[in-house]
């Protein structure tokens, strides 16, 4: 997911590609653990990802002007 993709998607869109990509990372760790993941290198990216779109909700709550840290919803 490329930096220019998320500068234009609204919060609610945001919070929903993160808990996406949280749930395919929690599947590539157990199939990686276990020996069916080939490709190891997406777990990288996943959390890269992961990251991108916690920095841009951070962001997004810090030019609100809220004090609040963004409420990212729990796996």
């Amino acid at each position: 997911m490329k930096w220019a993709e998320l500068k234009n998607k609204p919060k609610e869109e945001l919070l929903h590609d993160l808990s996406e990509t949280r749930a395919r990372l929690v599947d590539m760790r157990f199939k990686a653990h276990a020996g069916s993941l080939k490709q190891v290198h997406l777990i990288r990216q996943a959390k890269s990802d992961a990251s991108r779109i916690l920095t841009r909700l951070s962001q997004l709550v810090h030019t609100d002007g809220s004090p609040h840290t963004p409420e990212v919803p729990k796996e």
